[in-house]
């Protein structure tokens, strides 16, 4: 492999660790922010159904109120989650770092077994590119179906 293609190999491997690196950072971000609401969701809900069942032996108005406001919460909680859709996009950010690091193994071991062409290379470019393509379509698909549900 000449000097050039040497550089370009190079460049596109600093590339591809860099964006594992984001995606990574990415996808624990989203899934803290998709988990946590949705733990704090089902734990109101347990208590919802708690205090609903106490409720049943002792008709307390005012526990009726607190269930109500619980409930309240519940769906408020719920409502950011369906709007951020932090879910999609922790998703969308794991399986493209599991896409790079795949490439990534893959032109080690090109590297290994045999010289990279110049074709091998524009090949290993293109298929970076199409990884990122498609995360950006995603990451788009993922914002615009939140606008559609304001």
């Amino acid at each position: 492999m000449e000097t050039r293609e040497q550089e370009k190999l190079s460049l596109l491997e600093q590339m591809i660790s860099e964006k594992i690196f984001l995606m990574d950072k990415n996808a624990r971000y989203y899934r803290k922010r998709y988990k946590c609401p949705y733990f704090l969701a089902a734990g109101v809900t347990a208590l919802i159904t708690f205090f609903s069942g106490i409720n049943a032996y002792i008709n307390s108005q005012g526990l009726n109120i607190f269930i109500l406001l619980l409930s309240v919460i519940v769906t408020f909680i719920n409502v950011i989650l369906n709007f951020n859709s932090h879910n999609t996009l922790w998703i969308s950010n794991t399986e493209t770092s599991n896409s790079l690091k795949e490439l990534e193994i893959k032109i080690k071991l090109m590297k290994e077994y045999n010289d990279l062409s110049k074709e091998d290379l524009a090949k290993l470019s293109k298929e970076y590119r199409d990884i990122i393509s498609i995360y950006n379509k995603n990451w788009s698909q993922a914002r615009k179906s939140n606008l559609k549900k304001v």
